[in-house]
Order: structure tokens, then C-alpha cells, then sequence
């Protein structure tokens, strides 16, 4: 077609107003998005918690100091991960298995 698709409701079930309709998002601010207003609308239903238990996971940051007697362990919870497609030497990662292991490397 050629005519634009109105998107206004789309917005507003995003929590946007008009000014945030011109200001660019990502795929994964997106992502964000739909799972919070998808969390929101389930409260208190029988859904209730789904997007957690289907999207959420959790990961362990660990440092250890080679110089000091330090180390930290710390838990955070995630909704996604961000992965490159080219390794630190500027090989190409050509899976998600590889970019997963340069990721925890």
C-alpha cells in the first residue's frame, strides 16, 4: 500500500507521546518496552509473571584481581544480552554459539 499505517494507538500502548514517536529506539529498547507493558497488562491475571519466567535470565559478574587479594561476585538479572558479530581479534563470529563464548571469554 501506499499509504502510512497510523501508528498512534501502537504509541500510546508504549506509554509515548507525541515527541517520543521522533526520537529513534532500538530493537532492544523495543524489546523492553513490550515486555513492560505485556508485564503490566498481565498483573493479577493467571499470565501473571509469564514474561519473567519465559525472557528473564540471570548472570554472574565475577572480577578477580591478579595484584590484590580481591574478588567480587555479583548476580544480575537480564532480559537480554547484547552480542557482537565480531570477535576482539575482528574475526567474524559466524553464530550465536561463538558470539555466546566471546561474550562469557
Amino acid at each position: 500500500s501506499d499509504q502510512a499505517v497510523n501508528c498512534r494507538e501502537l504509541m500510546k500502548s508504549f506509554g509515548w507521546d507525541t515527541m517520543d514517536a521522533f526520537t529513534q529506539h532500538d530493537a532492544q529498547e523495543l524489546n523492553r518496552i513490550l515486555c513492560d507493558r505485556l508485564e503490566e497488562q498481565m498483573k493479577g491475571s493467571p499470565m501473571d509473571g509469564s514474561i519473567k519466567r519465559l525472557f528473564e535470565g540471570e548472570m554472574e559478574n565475577y572480577i578477580e584481581c591478579i595484584d590484590v587479594d580481591y574478588k567480587s561476585r555479583r548476580n544480575e538479572t537480564f532480559y537480554d544480552i547484547q552480542l557482537n558479530i565480531k570477535g576482539e581479534r575482528g574475526q567474524e563470529l559466524r553464530s550465536i554459539e561463538e558470539s555466546l563464548r566471546e561474550f562469557t571469554a
